[in-house]
């Protein structure tokens, strides 16, 4: 998985270089993006297009939980129906947070009384 890699390891080759005028030497060039960040992009706007796709009634509410910087981008890429059931977001990363230990992070943006069993 892309988000397992490296920076160096996304990218098809090595830096470019560029040579200045009147002079021998070259320099690397890096590149103006990170690749991590564009594979970050790309998946929460994957995760949209998925939520997006799920028939009216799929759900009753959402959550939102990811890096804050990505939390934008899943905001904006989702359609109507998905962003109208948006309860509310969670700007940490919990990819390595084990199942059982999710639910304190969730319970926070819920309204009272509120269980997963019932969203």
């Amino acid at each position: 998985m892309a988000a397992h890699l490296r920076s160096s390891e996304l990218r098809s080759d090595g830096p470019g270089a560029s040579f200045h005028t009147g002079s021998t030497a070259h320099h690397a060039v890096e590149p103006r993006h990170d690749p991590h960040e564009s594979e970050k992009i790309a998946f929460a706007r994957t995760v949209a297009s998925e939520l997006n796709a799920l028939p009216e009634g799929s759900f009753g509410g959402l959550i939102l939980a990811a890096p804050a910087r990505l939390i934008p981008t899943l905001r904006d890429a989702l359609a109507p129906l998905p962003a109208r059931n948006l309860i509310g977001t969670v700007e940490h990363d919990l990819v390595k947070v084990p199942d059982e230990e999710l639910w304190p992070h969730l319970e926070a943006v819920l309204p009272a009384g509120i269980h997963p069993a019932r969203l």
